[in-house]
């Protein structure tokens, strides 16, 4: 019977469970009181081997060894143990432990598994299997290992309390807390598992969380952890004073501990107390530098009370602890926004979204901040998301509506509305919005029934009797119009707008004299507006007079200085009329009253321009300027500096119209001019692309593409554009030389350099047709004749470059080269003999000449001339060639072989010479050096 108890001994000598998770050391009783039985057994047993007798001793001393805590040493002992006698499970139980006390969990679960399996029965040692695969993280292998020490011992409390841990970790909370509530039916007043059992039942059930918390502190008040997890569980109940009390005690029992402060501090800030929430979370952020979750509720606490630079610091803070916290990007988004850094935030909620794209509160945010920064097509596309979530979320269905009513969408807006207003049809805003967009649909009956009802439950509603009476006037309900702005005019009689809009239905109807009334009352209210004055104005003009209409304007007492508007319109009217010089006089009249105004000096500047007087124009462009800077202005301004000769200045106005409206096609011309007079071809034709995109034909920037292309040596594609242009201007019937004529210089070149010579030749004859003496056009056309082998042609073109150049020693000795070939070798002479005249005496021309003279016959002018070139440059192979020629012809055979053979030595390739040599030693009966 003691043999059986040795297991049971064993290990209440060898462990003692230190929160359900570790093993402890021997107590010196019962390590004592084992080897005691050890020895019993080893006397007991009859027949007992040395092996095993020498294993069951070795238990002995690591035992002893266990109790000092000299694991290693107990390692060694029970390996020597289990190797006599592989059978003893308590060597094997007792080596697991001393492992599991290394934190060697894997080789402890060998050995304990291997304990197990000599003993099934043995519940301990299933229970310390359990325990050291939990600390190996094997969580599922743990539970069957507690699980089985249960089914051997049902009152095991270890085993039961430890399931129920591995079980939370593996997120199983319903068994979880059914074994801590029977581990508490074993034992109701282990505090341990009633902590355990409350803050898992916290999560689903906070009231039974609360019992089981309060039994704890019925057990033991001081227990702090009691304390705080009751609060926690009050507060999830709603039962915020409860709480508070909860935590203020786990605050003065754990002074030092930052959960407790951190936890206070939330309760405090979901109640609103901002600044005792900052407290204590600077507090807890003090006890806890580097607690993340702390610094990111200090910075929302401090978001709340107002002090956004101090949140961001500590939500950077809390970044850097805990990079890409989806939480706390999220708190530094809303910092960034009030700080109106609005970028900062865009980044970070898109950053949130990247990693956590089903946060549906950071995509409504971020899809505000897309709508402030006028992105409303990203905006839409959160909002949708956020909506196939959750269809019903009416703030973010009103956030979609307003997206599509400003991206004019109204149709898609309107019925985001309906749905809205299914749910409350009193909302005055709602109904208002969606009258509005049914009126910009066209669908007026429904729109007049909107703002009906809204009428109906605010009958003085002055935005929305107005707004139907609107709807009633487009509808051709005109009577019913003006019925609504009677009745407007009769709540307000001082209401401007509604007697300027029933004045012109009066229009409509046919009934000037009312018209005219009211707009006399609209006169009494405001006896200076002009825009009266230009209703009838703008009347007259339709009707075709607008002389009478200046006339009108002209009356003293209602244009003056004092009626600015009034008299810009009239200096505009008389612009479009052409009568400048009246249109000026009306703007000096407004410059006089305000220098700076801006429309006055804008009008006044174009007025300059179209008079051609462009330092006048810029002046007055610049005061404009000063006020704002719109397309127009740039435009012109622009322009007139290019006509200035000022390009710096032209390039930035036009740069920066273009930033604004990357379309605008006169602008883009402009500039591509510009752009390729600095000979910035590569931004020309950038310009000139954009141009034509809008504009396929335009003729100024196919030109422009064309020059940039053949500047840029792209020219078989120039040559294409260049022939367009040619093309166009030949045919257009206007005298348009001077652009023709540059762009045929242009066209000529690029098709010779991308291999179209033939095609060059026409072109060339009309450029010489109009320009006769065009030297680089009579040089490509000579080049191209002497390649195709024409060689009269060829030297005809030169003849006339040589009248425009004749001290150009190269046109002179390229004649001469030309004409030598063409067997006119005494003019050939003559164009060499004049090329050292006007560039100076060569070795190049003195050869030529030499073999020009050889051709004549002419030996000793020949020699003479070769010498000289010999002489000069007495590596130049052809000079020796042609020498020995001469001599050849003169039969001085051995000077004319050593000529030959000087030619081959600095030309190896000489294939004349090797032939003229060998003929020679040939001739000379030296057949096997020939």
């Amino acid at each position: 019977s003691w043999l059986r108890q040795l297991p049971h001994w064993i290990t209440r000598a060898q462990t003692a469970r230190l929160g359900g998770r570790t093993l402890a050391h021997t107590t010196l009783a019962h390590t004592t009181l084992a080897l005691c039985l050890i020895g019993g057994m080893c006397l007991s047993i009859p027949g007992c081997s040395n092996q095993k007798k020498q294993a069951e001793s070795l238990v002995r001393v690591a035992l002893k060894h266990q109790d000092t805590r000299h694991h290693e040493e107990a390692i060694q002992v029970l390996s020597r143990a289990v190797a006599l006698n592989p059978e003893l499970a308590e060597a094997w139980y007792l080596r697991g432990t001393s492992y599991a006390a290394t934190d060697n969990q894997v080789q402890a679960v060998s050995d304990l598994t291997r304990a197990t399996r000599l003993k099934p029965d043995w519940d301990k040692a299933w229970w310390a299997l359990g325990v050291s695969q939990r600390a190996d993280g094997q969580l599922l292998a743990c539970v069957d290992s507690f699980s089985h020490a249960i089914r051997l011992n049902s009152l095991f409390a270890e085993a039961l309390f430890d399931r129920g841990c591995a079980l939370d970790d593996l997120n199983q909370d319903g068994p979880a807390i059914a074994d801590f509530e029977r581990l508490l039916q074993i034992n109701p007043r282990n505090t341990d598992a009633l902590m355990r059992h409350g803050m898992l039942t916290a999560r689903s059930n906070p009231e039974q969380a609360v019992a089981s918390f309060s039994r704890v502190l019925s057990l033991d008040r001081g227990c702090s952890a009691a304390w705080l997890q009751r609060g926690l569980a009050h507060r999830q109940l709603g039962e915020t004073d409860r709480a508070l009390t909860d935590l203020n005690m786990a605050c003065r029992m754990r002074a030092e501990d930052p959960v407790a402060w951190h936890q206070r501090g939330l309760m405090l800030l979901k109640t609103g107390r901002a600044e005792d929430a900052i407290s204590d979370l600077s507090t807890a952020a003090q006890l806890s530098p580097g607690n993340a979750s702390i610094h990111q509720h200090l910075g929302e606490a401090l978001l709340e009370a107002g002090r956004a630079e101090a949140a961001m610091a500590n939500l950077n803070h809390a970044l850097k602890l805990s990079p890409a916290n989806a939480e706390v990007l999220l708190s530094r988004a809303r910092a960034e926004l009030q700080l109106n850094q609005t970028a900062d935030a865009l980044a970070d909620l898109t950053a949130i979204l990247r990693t956590a794209g089903e946060r549906m509160d950071a995509r409504m945010m971020r899809a505000r901040v897309l709508q402030q920064l006028n992105r409303l097509p990203e905006a839409l596309e959160d909002v949708n998301m956020v909506l196939s979530e959750d269809s019903g979320d009416e703030t973010a269905l009103s956030l979609r509506a307003d997206l599509l009513r400003q991206m004019n969408r109204y149709s898609e807006a309107i019925a985001d509305y309906t749905r809205l207003i299914s749910s409350d049809s009193t909302q005055r805003d709602l109904l208002m919005t969606r009258a509005n967009l049914l009126t910009s649909e066209g669908k007026l009956g429904e729109a007049i029934d909107d703002y009906s009802a809204v009428l109906q439950h605010h009958p003085g509603d002055r935005d929305a009797i107005l707004r139907r009476a609107d709807a009633y006037a487009a509808n051709d309900s005109v009577q019913l119009a003006i019925a609504d702005l009677t009745r407007l005019i009769q709540v307000d009689p001082a209401n401007h707008a509604a007697l300027i809009r029933r004045s012109e239905l009066f229009w409509q109807i046919g009934e000037p004299e009312a018209a005219v009334a009211d707009l006399q009352r609209a006169l009494l209210l405001q006896p200076a507006n002009a825009q009266l004055v230009r209703t009838n104005t703008a009347r007259l003009i339709e009707n075709g007079r607008a002389d009478l209409a200046i006339d009108l304007l002209s009356i003293p007492d209602i244009v003056s200085a004092e009626t600015p508007e009034l008299l810009l319109y009239r200096a505009q009217l008389r612009y479009v009329s052409e009568d400048a010089a009246g249109a000026m006089a009306d703007l000096k009249m407004l410059s006089d009253a305000d220098a700076r105004r801006f429309d006055a000096a804008l009008l006044r500047g174009t007025l300059h321009f179209d008079l051609e007087e462009f330092q006048a124009a810029v002046q007055q462009f610049d005061v404009a300027a000063e006020t704002k800077e719109t397309p127009e202005l740039l435009l012109q301004r622009g322009i007139a500096k290019i006509r200035l000769g000022d390009s710096t200045s032209a390039m930035r106005d036009l740069s920066v119209l273009l930033s604004q409206q990357p379309d605008q096609k006169a602008a883009l011309t402009a500039r591509m001019q510009l752009f390729a007079s600095m000979e910035e071809w590569k931004a020309a034709m950038a310009d000139a692309e954009a141009v034509l995109k809008q504009a396929p034909d335009d003729l100024d920037a196919h030109r422009i593409c064309g020059e940039c292309l053949y500047r840029l040596k792209s020219y078989k594609a120039a040559a294409v554009e260049l022939a367009w242009v040619e093309r166009v201007l030949t045919t257009s019937g206007v005298d348009e030389q001077a652009t023709l004529i540059p762009v045929r210089r242009m066209l000529a070149e690029s098709l010779v350099q991308s291999e179209q010579k033939s095609e060059a030749f026409p072109v060339l004859d009309a450029l010489l047709k109009d320009v006769p003496r065009d030297t680089d056009a009579l040089m490509l056309r000579s080049q191209l004749a002497e390649e195709r082998g024409l060689l009269d042609s060829s030297i005809n073109d030169l003849t006339v470059l040589l009248e425009s150049n004749p001290a150009d020693g190269e046109l002179w000795k390229h004649r001469g080269i030309l004409r030598h070939r063409s067997g006119r070798s005494e003019e050939a002479v003559e164009d060499f003999t004049r090329a050292m005249l006007v560039s100076g005496e060569s070795a190049d021309l003195f050869y030529h000449r030499g073999l020009a003279r050889h051709q004549l016959k002419q030996s000793d002018a020949a020699l003479e001339d070769l010498d000289k070139a010999i002489a000069s440059n007495p590596k130049l192979a052809d000079a020796w060639y042609v020498r020995g020629n001469v001599y050849a012809a003169q039969s001085n055979i051995p000077f004319a072989l050593e000529n030959f053979e000087r030619a081959i030595q600095l030309d190896r390739d000489h294939t004349a010479a090797w032939y003229n040599r060998g003929n020679l030693l040939y001739h000379s009966n030296d057949y096997q050096a020939a």
